[in-house]
């Protein structure tokens, strides 16, 4: 089961689209509505590029 299925997302593509996005931003702190902010950009951005292209 990949990552997408797990959480439900019915858009894959704009999912990805959407993490790029926000990773480009080069933000500060990231609270996703679950679990603790994240605080690391370069954690984030090391996530985003390992997804898949879409």
């Amino acid at each position: 089961m990949s990552v997408f299925e797990y959480l439900g997302v019915l858009d894959r593509a704009a999912n990805l689209r959407s993490a790029r996005k926000l990773a480009a931003l080069n933000p500060e702190t990231i609270c996703f509505g679950h679990g603790a902010p994240l605080t690391d950009a370069t954690e984030f951005k090391r996530f985003v590029d390992g997804l898949p292209r879409p």
